[in-house]
C-alpha cells in the first residue's frame, strides 16, 4: 500500500488550495530529497496516478490499482 497526496496527472488538475499547498511544500521538501537517493527520479508530492503506476510497474509490481482516495490522499495497492 502506498499513501500519496491526491494529485492530478496534469498541472491544471492541481490548481486548487490543496494542490497548491502540496506543490509548495513538495518544492522545498520532496524534490530536493529525491535526487539524493540512488534512483534519483526527482519525484515530488504532485505526481498523479499515471506517474505513480509507471514507477511501481518499473519497480517490479505487476498489479497496481487505486484502492481509494480522499480529497487529500490517494491509496494505491501494488502487488508483485
Amino acid at each position: 500500500m502506498l499513501v500519496q497526496p491526491n494529485a492530478g496527472d496534469v498541472l491544471e488538475q492541481n490548481l486548487n488550495p490543496v494542490g497548491r499547498t502540496y506543490d509548495g511544500l513538495s518544492t522545498v521538501i520532496c524534490t530536493p530529497g529525491s535526487p539524493a537517493q540512488e534512483v534519483g527520479l526527482g519525484l515530488n508530492a504532485q505526481d498523479g496516478e499515471r506517474r505513480l503506476a509507471v514507477v511501481l510497474l518499473e519497480a517490479g509490481f505487476n498489479h497496481v490499482r487505486r484502492a481509494t482516495k480522499t480529497p487529500f490522499n490517494i491509496i494505491v495497492e501494488a502487488r508483485p
